[in-house]
């Protein structure tokens, strides 16, 4: 999957390329400057699929993020407001989850299209989400480490604060 922003008209479009090396156009939403949409996340699903976030800036916090089959089909879901999506990653059973803006909240799409959310013991918002070898779904900011294992079960880990980044 690729995302490629036109630099003229400032449009994004879907590319799909295959294990041939063969580009195909997926389609999506056309964006207009006047409806201040933008996309916000993309992210791959463990079945192949792709899952896009987009945001709209003239309604406060609303979120569609949209599931694009290798087929070619796809369906949109719309989030509760204020839940503006910063990040994705697929979970291990084909569903999607995604971290929002709002504090303390990670939310779950299921392969059925139920939306859940899961309030975070941390009380700090995280910014990066991952899916572990073993299924575990692992956040992080710049301060706190999060996993969470198949029974949402938490555990945190505090990251040292005079971590620094350091080339490997």
């Amino acid at each position: 999957w690729v995302l490629v922003r036109d630099a003229r008209s400032g449009q994004f479009d879907v590319k799909r390329v295959d294990g041939l090396g063969r580009v195909r156009d997926v389609r999506v939403p056309r964006q207009r400057k006047d409806l201040y949409q933008s996309f916000a996340a993309l992210a791959a699903g463990s079945d192949g699929s792709m899952w896009l976030a987009i945001a709209d800036m003239r309604i406060a916090g609303e979120t569609r993020v949209i599931r694009f089959t290798a087929n070619g089909s796809r369906r949109t879901f719309r989030l509760p407001a204020a839940l503006d999506v910063t990040a994705m990653a697929a979970g291990p059973d084909g569903s999607i989850w995604y971290l929002g803006a709002k504090r303390d909240t990670i939310g779950r799409i299921s392969r059925n299209g139920r939306t859940s959310h899961i309030r975070l013991l941390s009380g700090h918002t995280m910014t990066q989400i991952v899916q572990g070898r073993n299924g575990d779904m692992w956040l992080a900011n710049e301060s706190l480490v999060i996993r969470i294992d198949r029974s949402l079960r938490q555990t945190r880990f505090a990251v040292a604060s005079n971590f620094r980044d350091s080339a490997l």
